[in-house]
């Protein structure tokens, strides 16, 4: 989707490499004490730093304007949406979790069944409001 290249974005995309690259090790360390509050934080604090991440890079694009065709207004601020609820339920799901680890588990878990379903669900109706 991207036309050229920015050296911002290019940096985000190695932080966000980098962040990916981490993954394994906090989700082994759930795998072998779930209700460890420590490990449960640290695996939804990862998972939270790559949803930011990704809301940067889509702010960043768009402010530099490098997409590779036009995007609407309508779709582009759909897509803040998309991250920005994202974004939250993995906070409260990460504040929660200090308290009650596996019930921070349990919200990160259904935020990413029920979210990509509501993302779909939304697409036709961000469609007909912006053709």
């Amino acid at each position: 989707m991207l036309g050229s290249l920015d050296s911002g974005l290019i940096v985000m995309n190695l932080v966000l490499l980098g962040a990916v690259i981490l993954v394994p090790f906090p989700t082994n360390l759930v795998g072998k004490a779930p209700h460890g509050g420590v490990a449960v934080v640290f695996f939804i604090s990862l998972f939270l730093i790559v949803s930011l991440l990704y809301l940067f890079m889509t702010l960043r694009t768009h402010s530099v304007k490098v997409w590779r065709g036009r995007i609407s207004s309508s779709y582009f601020f759909w897509m803040i949406g998309k991250w920005s609820s994202g974004i939250a339920v993995e906070l409260f799901a990460l504040i929660l979790a200090l308290r009650f680890p596996i019930a921070g588990l349990v919200i990160l878990a259904v935020s990413m069944i029920f979210g990509p379903l509501a993302s779909h669900l939304s697409r036709g109706v961000i469609r007909r409001y912006t053709e």
